[in-house]
This record gives C-alpha cells, sequence and structure tokens, in this order.
C-alpha cells in the first residue's frame, strides 16, 4: 500500500487536489496534527528524492524521476530526450529511481507533531 501511494503521490504532483487525497498523508511522513500537510508530505518526498544522489546511478536515478514527475515532462520519451539518453536506460533509471525513492521514504523517521499555539490547541 505505501509503495503504491508514493507513486500515486509522483503521479499527481502537479495536480494539488488529488495529491491532498494521498494515502501517504495519513503515514509516518506527516506530523499528526500538521496545519499543512500537503507541504509537509511534498517536503518529505522532496527530502527523500534529493537523499537517492549517493552514488552516479543515485544521480541518474534522481534526475529520471525528477524530469518525469516534478518537471512533469508530457512523455517518457520527452524525459528521456532531455536526459539525453536512449530510452531503454530512461526506464532503468527511472525504475531504480522509484524503488530508491520507496526505500529512502520507509526508512524516514517518524515526524512529530509541532507545538501549537496555546489559543488553538485541539479539544480532547
Amino acid at each position: 500500500m505505501f509503495e503504491e501511494g508514493v507513486l500515486e503521490a509522483l503521479r499527481t504532483w502537479h495536480t494539488p487536489r488529488e495529491f491532498a487525497t494521498s494515502v501517504l498523508l495519513h503515514s509516518h511522513l506527516v506530523p499528526p496534527g500538521s496545519p499543512d500537510p500537503t507541504s509537509d508530505l511534498r517536503g518529505a518526498i522532496t527530502a527523500a528524492l534529493d537523499a537517492i544522489q549517493i552514488d552516479p546511478a543515485g544521480v541518474k536515478a534522481h534526475e529520471a524521476l525528477t524530469a518525469t514527475y516534478i518537471t512533469a515532462l508530457r512523455t517518457h520519451k520527452a524525459a528521456a530526450r532531455r536526459l539525453g539518453v536512449p530510452y531503454g536506460t530512461y526506464r532503468r533509471h527511472l525504475a531504480l529511481a522509484k524503488a530508491r525513492l520507496i526505500e529512502q521514504l520507509l526508512r524516514q523517521p517518524a515526524t512529530t507533531s509541532t507545538p501549537t499555539p496555546a489559543h488553538s490547541s485541539a479539544k480532547e
């Protein structure tokens, strides 16, 4: 379920209404009671995406995922052209990126809620 949620979050990155329904909003990636859970989720995904650049393969994977989902090129072939790699190589980099991103997000420690001001505390 988590893996599908990550992929869905990537696919809906540029459609705020759909992104705001992500199952990941109820995961360890978003602090409980967050005033802006979608922003927190985007931050967690972006941080994990940046963290996969640990070696040359990770850098290529990061570039493929960023070109595909974050900068939102229209097609996978357009992303491959932009990266200057054959389509098959692009697909391999993208598959590695997805796997590494999911792994990184799963390893990310649970976030804690930020204290809310006294005047807006939740009633129990």
